[in-house]
């Protein structure tokens, strides 16, 4: 609470998370743990376009004096197509093998600007729509994003309203290091606009990102 800056929010998660982990661990006597850090986690984190919270020894922070357990990383040189193959070698489910990512920190960055309880809620909301909406289609990530900006708008009764504004991200991708926008049929888009102006309070405004990686990343933060 209170952190603006993406790089901020994404490292204050990263301390919050193994600290807490850490009681935990001592707590149960564990040493070591298993972590599904990827190729694309470390090229992100250690080339400056991102941190992801995941990266630890790869950018000098050594867990088992921080945090007093070692960390295993058996995916860490493979990319998002290889990590499903072995999926599926092993004989996992589909819903586990082929399912899209969400990223470590959680709905946090995808809450721009301050992250509150209630701004976390609206964009799990919305992002559970664009999930139903998009059920089906081929694509990597399908998701929404809540802007730190409002916009205004107007209401049934032709009152003003300044509300909120979401944008949908759906793209299709195969290693999470480029990606391109799905091209959704418009009816696809009309509901999805419909949807979250009507089942989301507070929202006025909603956007379709066209943006392809690069030059934007994936995650807006």
């Amino acid at each position: 609470r209170g952190k603006t800056d993406p790089e901020e929010k994404r490292k204050a998660f990263r301390e919050a998370f193994y600290s807490c982990f850490s009681k935990i661990a001592k707590e149960l006597g564990i040493r070591v743990i298993l972590q599904g850090t990827i190729a694309a986690d470390v090229v992100e984190t250690k080339g400056g376009v991102k941190t992801q919270h995941n990266v630890l020894e790869q950018i000098g922070i050594n867990p088992l004096e921080r945090y007093g357990y070692r960390v295993l990383e058996p995916l860490k040189d493979l990319y998002k197509p290889q990590v499903r193959e072995v999926a599926r070698f092993l004989g996992l489910p589909a819903e586990v093998s082929e399912r899209r990512p969400f990223p470590g920190p959680g709905l946090s960055v995808r809450v721009l600007g301050e992250v509150t309880r209630e701004r976390i809620e609206l964009v799990r909301k919305a992002t559970r729509i664009v999930e139903e909406e998009t059920e089906g289609y081929p694509c990597f990530q399908a998701f929404a994003v809540l802007l730190s900006d409002r916009a205004t708008g107007v209401s049934e009764r032709g009152e003003r309203k300044y509300g909120n504004i979401v944008v949908v991200r759906v793209v299709i991708s195969e290693d999470a290091m480029r990606a391109e926008p799905l091209e959704l049929p418009w009816g696809v888009l009309h509901r999805l606009s419909s949807r979250i102006t009507r089942e989301v309070p507070g929202v006025c405004r909603v956007l379709y990102d066209l943006t392809p990686k690069p030059p934007a990343t994936i995650e807006f933060e």
